[in-house]
């Protein structure tokens, strides 16, 4: 779009275009009318022959302003005419020499478009940008008439010889080089002009830089020479010439790369033949140790093999890892180079620095015909890695059938154990491969051998679930009972996965054996909620009152889920219903305290204990209603409970219901001969909660059931005072009516009154005014309440305070005109 605005406009207002442009509009957006390659150019503006001289004087002013881009980097510069006429212009202006004078001597900072987005900007000069190019005529204009310096280099240290040679420009090479250009001038990364036109495969430039004494043998900072560089181009022409002038064939970069290993890398058969005549040394190693063969071997280039082998290489040199050329090619499959390997004797054991063999990564990775033409030499079947790992071992973890087979044919040993002493049944067991299972069980391979963690085949395969596997292994004489370290069983894993077909496989099993925490497989089934494998399990009657470490049984398992299949399944054998954990928590108990209504039906068909209690005197009524949950109390209560059941807090049922304001439960409760004036150990009454909880509905509910608003006899605090102590008005007003003793004090001699009139210890509420004008309000009107009901006014606190004198403390003036109308 901007484009297509800047065509329109500059092609209507083209003299304010060419004057008031950028240098890149001026560039990229205009042509010459006279250029005769214009063919239809909707997409640029048009300059007719009148605008021409227009147009290079503005090109001039921005040279006069340093700013080479709009004239040699201009698009019309691959115009002959428009190139000609640019000449003609700046010849005929002495200011134009003067300024490319004063451009060649300093430069001029560029931003290249390939650079933009790196933020890389570099001085350059009108002929280094015109070698670039490729403009000869320009070059040719800028030495002869201009003077300019051809062995100026840039911001990079580039010269314009270096900047043709890299653009493949042939006349300007030869008119630089004809103008005294130095051809042993490299950039800031050493590279010379002869480094960069081998690079670029520019032969004819090679030629002609040869011809006028570049020095062949001239490296780059990282010891890079020109032949390294046409190798690793696959330059086979340049290559010739280089040799012929005598090239070092030996020379290596600083990561010790030679011409003859670049060459190999890119598969260059013709340039390795090349080299090889020239007495390349082709033993001469990389960093890495690699030598030519690894390189040409690790491509999978046959013929470089091939020629590399005529010579007296050494097949069985290996890299710094340990990697040998057979290594290498049998990790990468290559079938005929690892044939031409094995003809030259190459060591079919030598191992890396992991113990691996070739035949260890060919097995690896499953390459069968490699693997057999391996077996067909003089291999080490035994030979293991650094973990211990078999042949056989590694073929079997991969489930690689044909070359398992091949290697039993060479009378390996089935039981040899890595390092975690896993066999090679273990893994196939592991991996499910039954074919492989089956021909190892043919060979006698030890089925009861376990691994360091205690797991026999049997196992994994009961661990994993894989039923054909295990129908395999019962066939032999394997131990069903062999446990892990952990003295799990096949059973129990089979059991803890839910796999009923091996369960059922699984006959003459010890189905009372436990783990080291004391669970059995029964306990797991039902902790899983696994139906159908606990009714499997209870036809082998097990005993189902056998507990764990912590003392669970399997029923406390499944009530503790909340599985009612499982209990129903369960309580129908001679399960023990009141069988409690090591915390005294029965089954009952676990079922009432996570709200399971199903379950704790069932338990109390069975006769459960309800008033059995934890270690802390908790009762499973005591928990429900603790947690609110009506329906399992409603159940409760339609047995012999005893409602008065404290724990070791001596808190009843009806202290927490009252205390976590549960109505349903409380009025549930009341229904029976609980005692409502029973105090905690903190000597709480369910009243003197339900008070200090602001709990109207509760307190109404107790008062009616004549709850006693007296005092503890150690405190000294009756609801009363909790109700006015936490600004309730409402059960205030309840419990006067009820005729408290609104005289009565606390132990710190604080009457009700006192506390009615202390804010202190509301004042942080006062962060939000809204809390604290509503709780104002509520200690205004019960000092109102207290007063109507003959507070004494003049009674002291234990600090010789009157009601009056905490209310002017607490600065409420509604509270202090009370006080002082009553004592009038």
């Amino acid at each position: 779009m901007y484009q297509q605005v800047s065509v329109i406009c500059g092609q209507t207002f083209t003299d304010c275009f060419i004057k008031h442009a950028s240098s890149t509009l001026i560039r990229d957006q205009f042509l010459f009318e006279s250029v005769k390659d214009v063919q239809s150019k909707d997409d640029l503006i048009i300059l007719s022959k009148d605008k021409e001289k227009q147009y290079f004087e503005r090109l001039l002013i921005d040279l006069n302003e340093f700013n080479i881009t709009s004239t040699f980097q201009n698009k019309q510069l691959k115009y002959f005419s428009f190139v000609n006429k640019l000449i003609r212009f700046l010849e005929g202006t002495e200011e134009a020499k003067i300024i490319l004078k004063n451009l060649d001597n300093s430069g001029r900072t560029v931003v290249k478009e390939a650079y933009k987005n790196s933020g890389w900007s570099f001085t350059t000069t009108p002929l280094i940008e015109s070698a670039s190019g490729g403009y000869v005529e320009i070059v040719h204009f800028l030495i002869d008439t201009v003077k300019s310096n051809v062995n100026q280099t840039d911001g990079r240290k580039i010269s314009a010889l270096y900047k043709a040679c890299e653009g493949g420009s042939t006349n300007v090479v030869q008119l630089l080089l004809e103008k005294n250009a130095d051809v042993l001038l490299c950039n800031m990364y050493g590279e010379s002009p002869l480094y960069v036109a081998c690079k670029r495969k520019h032969r004819d430039i090679v030629d002609i830089l040869l011809q006028n004494n570049a020095n062949v043998l001239q490296c780059t900072n990282s010891e890079k020479s020109p032949l390294y560089a046409a190798c690793a181009g696959g330059c086979h022409d340049i290559v010739e010439l280089l040799l012929k002038r005598n090239a070092n064939v030996n020379q290596c970069d600083k990561k010790m790369e030679s011409p003859l290993n670049v060459a190999c890398l890119g598969g260059h058969k013709d340039i390795v033949d090349m080299l090889l005549r020239k007495a390349a040394n082709f033993s001469q190693c990389d960093s890495a140790g690699e030598s030519p063969l690894h390189v040409a071997c690790a491509g999978g280039y046959t013929d470089i093999v091939e020629l590399l082998l005529q010579k007296d290489v050494d097949v069985n040199q290996c890299n710094s890892v340990g990697e040998s050329p057979l290594y290498m090619a049998c990790a990468q499959n290559y079938k005929n180079i690892v044939e031409q390997l094995l003809r030259r004797n190459a060591n079919v054991n030598q191992c890396d620095s992991a113990e691996e063999s070739p035949l260890h990564v060919a097995c690896a990775i499953g390459y069968t015909d490699i693997v057999e033409m391996l077996l067909q030499k003089d291999v080490d079947v035994y030979q293991c890695d650094n973990e211990g790992n078999s042949l056989l071992f590694i073929a079997c973890t991969s489930g690689y059938s044909f070359i398992v087979k091949m290697l039993l044919q060479k009378s390996v040993d089935v039981n040899q154990c890595n390092s975690s002493a896993e066999s090679p049944l273990h893994v196939a067991c592991r991996g499910n491969y039954k074919d492989i299972v089956e021909m190892l069980l043919t060979k006698k391979a030890d089925v009861h051998q376990c691994n360091s963690e205690g797991k026999s085949p049997l196992y994994v395969s009961c661990e994993a679930g894989y039923t054909d596997i295990v129908k395999l292994l019962l066939k032999t004489d394997v131990d069903v009972n062999q446990c892990d370290s952990e003295d799990k069983s096949p059973l129990y894993v089979s059991c803890g996965g839910n796999y009923k077909d091996i369960v059922e496989l699984l006959t003459n099993v010890d189905v009372n054996k436990c783990d080291s925490e004391g669970k059995s497989s029964l306990h797991v089934a039902c902790g899983g909620n696994y139906k159908e494998i606990v009714e499997l399990l209870l036809m082998k009657k097990p005993k189902v009152n056998k507990c764990d470490s912590e003392r669970k049984s399997p029923l406390y398992m499944a009530c503790a889920g909340g599985y009612a299949r499982i209990v129903d399944l369960l309580l129908q054998t001679s399960v023990d219903v009141n069988q409690c954990d090591s915390e005294g928590k029965s089954p009952l108990y676990v079922a009432c305290g996570r709200n399971y209504k199903d379950i704790v039906e069932l338990l109390l068909m069975k006769k459960a204990k309800v008033s059995q209690c934890d270690s802390e005197r908790k009762s499973p009524l005591y928990v429900a209603c603790q947690a609110g949950y009506t329906d399992i109390v409603k159940l409760l209560l339609q047995t012999d409970v005893d409602v008065n059941q404290c724990n070791s807090e001596d808190k009843t049922s009806l202290d927490f219901a009252s205390g976590e304001n549960c109505k349903d439960i409380v009025e549930i409760v009341l229904m029976k001969k609980i005692d409502v004036n029973q105090f905690n150990s903190m000597e709480e009454s369910p009243l003197y909660v339900a008070c200090a909880g602001g709990h109207t509905d509760i307190v109404e509910l107790l008062l009616q059931k004549d709850a006693n608003n007296s005092n503890g006899i150690i405190t000294g605090a009756s609801p009363l005072y909790a109700a006015c102590a936490s600004g309730h008005a409402d059960i205030v007003k309840l419990l006067l009516q009820n005729n408290p003793d609104v005289v009565h004090c606390k132990n710190k001699d604080k009457s009700p009154l006192h506390v009615a009139c202390d804010f202190v210890l509301f004042n942080d509420l006062r962060e939000c005014q809204v809390d604290y004008d509503r709780r104002v309000k509520e200690h205004i009107n019960i000092v109102e309440l207290l007063i109507s009901y003959n507070a004494d006014v003049h009674i002291c606190n234990s600090k010789g305070k009157t009601p009056l004198d905490i209310a002017n403390d607490s600065g409420c003036v509604e509270i202090v005109k009370l006080l002082e109308d009553k004592l009038k």
